[in-house]
């Protein structure tokens, strides 16, 4: 993993810059990066999901500047078997909501 050194991090709010190493340290990402919010930053991000195949470019005539974001099916709603309650009962998990009731 790398991590900027605190005078690259874009803060100098070293409770911060501490935070987001101990967060790193949990998680171990391959790397940690400040963001700016340049509009080179956001080219080069944009950039990298499309090649990636996460972002899919829109029309630019149409829709300038956006994206489909596809996300996994694995960890789609809608490809779950089961309802996201972990209730045992429906006296424990509450009142109904979308996909708790079968059709009748």
């Amino acid at each position: 993993m790398t991590l900027d050194a605190p005078e690259k991090s874009g803060t100098t709010h070293a409770g911060l810059a501490r935070w987001v190493a101990e967060v790193a340290a949990l998680t171990t990402p391959d790397e940690v990066r400040w963001v700016t919010g340049s509009a080179d930053e956001w080219t080069e991000l944009t950039d990298k999901l499309v090649a990636a195949g996460t972002f899919t470019r829109l029309n630019e005539d149409i829709k300038p500047n956006s994206f489909h974001a596809a996300s996994s099916p694995r960890t789609s709603h809608g490809s779950r078997s089961a309802p996201s309650s972990a209730a045992a009962t429906r006296r424990t998990r509450g009142p109904p909501t979308t996909g708790w009731t079968r059709s009748r």
